[in-house]
């Protein structure tokens, strides 16, 4: 059970802010009595009290009236301390303390809390700071003391104002009652273990199915680990049996081991003395043919019949030279064959390609005349008009001129483009001056036709002076001596202004002007045509290029034609050279007679080939005779042999095979 023990207070309503003024109330147990008279600070002990173990400050305090009022100290603001030592639930030994502050403000008092901390006191005596943040020390006073904040604040440190509340409103009181005796919290808790039952329960039920599911899985597992153990027991009795089997099998491989090399060594002389008989047969064979083929016995010695022999295995080898010195000459024809029709292959791709070459510059040539024929029309070149088809000299010639007459007019050009920017220049310079002058004369008549309209408007005002005077008789003298003057000023305007000078000078100015603009005319009309010249000479150049262009590919064609004749002729003919088609007939006549040759070698070599390939095709059908004739020999002798191996096979007795 907690119990308060000890209370300091110092800045609290009466008691003040001075450390000498401080209070320290110590508690009795079981009861502590408090009094005093009014005024003396009997609330603001329970006020101290509340506010220390809720952190709420009394009501009725929001304009500062809780701490110490800072005017009647002096002061700009003072500083309340409440600290309360209590024993909590646990019987430990915890200090609260709470520090406020109270700044006068010009039109009110600020209150605020500066510092909160909450200690406690170990067996030992040693001090540990349980928290300092506000919040938490409301909370932790409430679990240390063991009493909720509802009882501390409307049961144990009730304040005085708030004492009735047990007459209040119902609802009201329904409030405070259950904020005592957390009934909200109760039915929080209530709900929440409603709401734990009913997930629990739902769980129960899918662990219940869970189970139903395993308890059947459990079942099939044991019929199934059953079944394991028997398959398991009947693999150990056939393992034991296999083992059984085996152990007795070992001496009859042994045996049967034994037997099968006495049968391979059996097989081995039989094929031995079947080949030895073969060898026999075959040697008779031969014997009884070269008996039959003998027609006339040899009658001399055996020496005689050696040196034969030799002679006759002589030739089989000079034979057999020369039918492998004609394969060669057969494979070398076949070489030879394949190369030559290659290389008439070959000479037909060339001839084609020169034929297209050849037709090609034909149709060079043939356009070449007619571009050259229609420059020397448009040159006037007539002599040239005449000269196709143009030889290669005559081309020459006319390039060379036509080189000279290009070079002629781009000199002419350039020096025409010089006579002409002088000439722009020229033209440009006078522009100006007639520009400036024409402007000095503008502006030296709008002076004066200014001039002469003031004079105009001066007469203007004069006669209208004059024409308002009329016959007015005793202002005549004064008005005469007004005309006098008038007409004098007048008179000397007119002497100093001669209109008619001035129009006549106008008249000058303007017959300048005109002369000025069709100058200026004649001058845009010259620069237009140097325009027009501009872009001929840029459609020249062009042109220019065009034909530089045209020259290049002209040449390099004349090269490549030449690198051709120069293969096919083996020199370059001359331009004017009527024989080069006889040549090139000559060439090609020589180059035919080449190819009827190598095709008549190829076709002798095609025909000793098939006939080799004839001799080997033979060769080969006798030897697959004489095969045939030995597998059959092969199978008579594998006959023979697996009869007596069966023979052989068949057991004995007394001897049982498994």
């Amino acid at each position: 059970m907690s119990s308060i023990d000890k209370l300091l207070i110092q800045g609290i309503r009466s008691f003040g802010p001075g450390d000498s003024e401080k209070a320290v109330i110590q508690f009795g147990t079981p009861l502590t009595l408090i009094t005093g008279q009014n005024g003396a600070g009997k609330t603001t002990v329970i006020e101290c009290l509340k506010y220390a173990t809720t952190g709420d400050q009394p009501p009725n305090t929001k304009g500062g009236a809780f701490v110490h009022d800072p005017k009647l100290v002096g002061e700009r603001d003072v500083r309340a301390v409440v600290k309360l030592r209590f024993r909590d639930i646990g019987g430990h030994m915890v200090t609260c303390h709470r520090m406020l502050q109270a700044l006068q403000k010009p039109t009110k008092i600020e209150v605020k809390t500066v510092d909160t901390s909450l200690e406690k006191i170990g067996r030992d005596g040693q001090k540990m700071k349980l928290t300092a943040r506000i919040g938490e020390v409301d909370r932790e006073m409430i679990n240390h003391l063991g009493v909720s904040k509802a009882i501390l604040t409307h049961v144990i440190f009730c304040h005085q104002e708030d004492s009735t509340w047990p007459l209040s409103e119902g609802k009201a009181l329904k409030l405070k009652f259950d904020e005592i005796f957390a009934s909200t919290r109760y039915s929080k808790a209530l709900d929440a273990i409603h709401k734990l039952q009913r997930e629990k329960s739902a769980e129960c039920k899918g662990y219940a199915t869970e189970l139903d599911y395993l308890k059947k899985h459990k079942l099939k597992a044991e019929e199934l680990e059953g079944e394991l153990m028997d398959m398991q027991r009947k693999v150990e009795t056939s393992k034991a049996e296999i083992q059984r089997i085996t152990s007795e099998l070992r001496p009859l491989e042994e045996r049967k081991q034994e037997m099968n090399e006495m049968y391979g060594e059996a097989d081995s002389m039989k094929t031995r003395i079947a080949e030895l008989e073969s060898s026999k047969r075959e040697l008779d064979r031969s014997l009884a043919d070269l008996r039959r083929k003998i027609s006339q016995p040899f009658t001399g010695s055996r020496e005689e019949l050696q040196r034969l022999r030799d002679d006759h295995h002589s030739q089989l080898e000079r034979n057999k030279q020369d039918l492998a010195h004609v394969e060669r000459q057969c494979k070398d024809a076949s070489e030879e064959s394949s190369g030559i029709e290659q290389q008439l292959s070959q000479l037909y791709h060339e001839q084609g390609r020169k034929e297209m070459n050849h037709k090609n510059h034909l149709q060079l040539v043939e356009k070449r005349d007619g571009e050259l024929l229609s420059l020397a029309t448009q040159l006037g070149m007539e002599r040239f008009k005449d000269a196709a088809p143009f030889s290669s000299e005559t081309v020459r010639r006319f390039l060379s001129e036509t080189g000279k007459r290009v070079k002629g007019e781009e000199e002419k050009g350039r020096q025409e483009k010089l006579r002409f920017a002088q000439k722009e220049d020229e033209l440009q310079k006078e522009i100006n001056d007639l520009r400036t002058n024409l402007a000095q004369i503008d502006q030296s008549l709008k002076m004066r036709e200014r001039t002469v309209a003031e004079n105009r408007e001066k007469m203007a005002a004069i006669e209208r002076k004059l024409a308002s005077l009329g016959s007015g008789g005793s202002a005549l003298e004064g008005l005469q001596k007004e005309l006098s003057s008038t007409e004098r000023e007048l008179e000397e305007v007119k002497s100093q202004t001669d209109i008619t000078q001035m129009d006549e000078a106008l008249e000058v100015l303007r017959s300048e002007k005109r002369k000025v603009e069709v100058i200026m005319s004649r001058l845009q009309q010259e620069l237009s045509v140097i325009s027009r010249q501009s872009s001929s000479r840029g459609a020249l150049e062009a042109l220019r290029r065009d034909k530089r262009a045209k020259e290049e590919r002209y040449q390099t064609e004349m090269c490549s034609m030449e690198a051709e004749l120069l293969t096919v002729l083996g020199h370059i003919p001359a331009p004017d050279d009527r024989d080069v088609p006889t040549q090139l007939e000559n060439i090609e006549r020589t180059k035919n007679r080449e190819l009827q040759s190598s095709q008549e070698q190829f076709q002798k070599g095609r025909f000793g080939l098939s006939r080799l390939q004839t001799q080997l095709e033979e060769t080969e059908n006798q030897l697959k005779a004489k095969k045939r004739r030995v597998e059959g020999m092969d199978t008579l002798y594998c006959n023979f042999t697996s009869n007596n191996l069966e023979k052989k096979k068949q057991p004995k007795p007394g001897i049982e095979l498994a």
